[in-house]
């Protein structure tokens, strides 16, 4: 073919020149590729990611069980993986941290009993995960006979990468890449915890939100998770709004001897008529084997200051022009009257004049100048001025008043402690029939005292306070001996729900019995020793 383009000696020119190009781009794509290949690889690792299920595990144990169970990792990359697992015992930190511990064998022997990782088991790896699949992970737990009773806390972790080989990188702690283990060893146990703290950032708000700050300590040895409501107070007592805390969730628990925060808004109540002082009130719930309340309220202000200073300046130009407009309308009554009647306006005032008085031996008279004798005219007296002292002492009252209900408004209420419980009775039974408690009025209702009458739990789902107390009069005064109140697990029941365990329900139907309302039965097995009442609104409006 011949060429157009370039002759012969350009053609072997330009050919060097492509020779010697093209040796040079092999050696720089070479060397890019042989420098970029790790990176890149090192970029795809960064990208894998892995699910672990499940992030919590609860769990009561005896001394000496021994307790299976799994942890599922799922590959939701396209090309298989391989993990490694790792077990870390943590406790908690400040406000709700975890802080992992040394390995049982760097601790020291007091702090090895409330270890959880010395009694677990878990295949260390490493293990093959295809892609887009899972795999179930399996470990146990033996727990020793001699185990103390209480909380031990643990987690196991799951990485692409064994510590040893990590090269200095920490594998990171997350919902996604760790399982929760929280143990609790039965035993004597102490379910106790108090609100630290329940406070508000400002006690005046204007068009900001409302930030609630939720300190709870727990001072026992099992793990807790509190959970209630921040309930919200406009100034007529009217419940405005409902904040929940830990509702229908797993998680917000507060490890034995340390302190959790939680933190919550409120938007609402910027409305011109909404402003005023407002009354907060948490009541929080906690325990597994026993029921337990705490509650404390607080008080803030809201005020939408730009639309109240534009009211306050509006009603103060409207009072100055209605005072204008009748002053101006008595100055016209009293001209058109004084028109009408004929009556001359008083004289203007005029200034010091000279007085010609005739002297005796004088033809011409004398001169008196009253300006030379100022002591004989006598100045009218002056009216105290009311209006200045009448301002002046409104002003003060309206300032000292002010103070007290802004002071007021940021005490807080003292704490309860929750409801009282009652002890149970300890009776002695007869050989062959059973020991039936003495007939007791019962207000015109039908009286349970024909069956022996198991414990009974009074817990309160009416959002109104006061209703278990009452609950409990009632029931002690209808033959009951061993009774327990607290809150339920949240505070909007309509209705009164009656749960027991299949073995009592001649004992609840006779408790349903007691109400004068409509009741609804359930069955539940979860305590098998007891009937647990929820006290809906139905109860409230009753009672």
């Amino acid at each position: 073919m011949k060429n157009y383009f370039f002759s012969k000696s350009q053609n072997q020119s330009f050919g060097l020149v492509i020779g010697k190009f093209g040796q040079c781009l092999f050696l720089v794509f070479f060397t890019l590729g042989f420098l970029i290949n790790p990176a890149n690889a090192q970029s795809d690792l960064n990208k894998l990611t892995l699910t672990i299920t499940p992030p919590l595990v609860k769990a009561n144990v005896s001394p000496g069980d021994t307790w299976n169970s799994s942890v599922k990792v799922i590959n939701n990359n396209n090309q298989p993986i391989k993990v490694f697992t790792e077990k870390h015992d943590f406790k908690s930190g400040e406000e709700g941290g975890i802080v992992l511990l040394a390995p049982p064998s760097q601790s020291s022997p007091d702090s090895q009993d409330f270890l959880l990782t010395q009694w677990l088991s878990i295949e260390a790896g490493p293990i093959e995960i295809p892609a887009q699949k899972s795999v179930d992970i399996p470990y146990t737990i033996k727990v020793p006979a001699n185990a103390g009773p209480g909380g031990h806390y643990g987690l196991i972790f799951v990485g692409t990468k064994p510590q040893a080989e990590a090269a200095g990188t920490v594998l990171k702690v997350s919902s996604q890449l760790a399982s929760i283990i929280m143990l609790t060893v039965r035993g004597e146990t102490t379910e106790s915890g108090e609100i630290r703290e329940f406070s508000t950032d400002k006690s005046v708000y204007g068009r900001a939100d409302v930030n609630f700050s939720v300190r709870f300590t727990n001072t026992g040895n099992v793990h807790l998770q509190p959970r209630g409501d921040i309930v919200i107070y406009d100034q007529w007592n009217k419940e405005k709004d409902r904040i929940n805390i830990n509702h229908q969730s797993e998680f917000g628990n507060v490890l034995p001897q340390s302190t959790r925060q939680w933190q919550y808004v409120w938007t609402k109540g910027n409305g011109l008529l909404e402003m005023g002082r407002y009354r907060a009130m948490l009541v929080l719930s906690f325990g597994e084997t026993s029921y337990e309340t705490a509650s404390q309220s607080l008080y803030f202000w809201k005020m939408n200051f730009p639309v109240l200073f534009g009211f306050l300046g509006g009603l103060a130009f409207l009072i100055i022009l209605l005072v204008f407009l009748l002053r101006l309308y008595i100055r016209r009554a009293v001209k058109n009257a004084q028109s009408f009647l004929r009556v001359s306006p008083p004289p203007a005032p005029v200034g010091p004049q000279t007085l010609i008085i005739p002297a005796a031996g004088q033809a011409n008279g004398g001169s008196i100048n009253l300006k030379d004798k100022p002591d004989s005219v006598s100045p009218a007296p002056r009216r105290p001025r009311r209006k200045k002292l009448v301002a002046a002492g409104l002003a003060v009252v309206l300032v000292f008043s002010g103070y007290y209900f802004f002071r007021s408004g940021t005490e807080k209420a003292p704490a309860l402690d929750g409801y009282p419980k009652i002890n149970p009775v300890q009776t002695e039974e007869a050989p062959g029939e059973p020991v039936l408690p003495k007939e007791q009025p019962s207000s015109g209702m039908p009286a349970a005292n024909k069956i022996v009458l198991p414990a009974i739990t009074i817990l309160n789902g009416s959002g109104q306070s006061g209703v278990a107390a009452r609950a409990l009069e009632f029931f002690a005064s209808s033959g009951f001996q061993e009774i327990n109140t607290g809150n339920a697990d949240r505070f909007d029941y309509a209705g009164t729900i009656i749960k027991y365990p299949q073995k009592y329900a001649a004992q609840a139907e006779a408790v349903s019995q007691l109400f004068p309302i409509v009741v609804e039965l359930m069955t539940d097995e979860t305590r098998p020793e007891e009937i647990i009442v929820i006290l809906g609104r139905d109860f409230s409006l009753q009672f």
